[in-house]
């Protein structure tokens, strides 16, 4: 089932997939999976969490 987005699960998504750069793709498609999109917000999320940029 699709969820509405907020930060709080968006971090535990990333969390439970793993929060490392080599991880992004993952990251991505549970994003994808959970939310059936990936919002601006989301991005700057992920990248900060990863600690990558948006542009990597």
């Amino acid at each position: 089932m699709k969820k509405k987005y907020n930060e709080k699960t968006a971090i535990d998504t990333i969390d439970k997939v793993g929060a490392r750069p080599e991880m992004l793709v993952q990251i991505l498609h549970a994003f994808i999976k959970k939310f059936s999109y990936i919002d601006e917000q989301a991005i700057r999320l992920i990248a900060k969490k990863i600690n990558l940029s948006r542009a990597e």
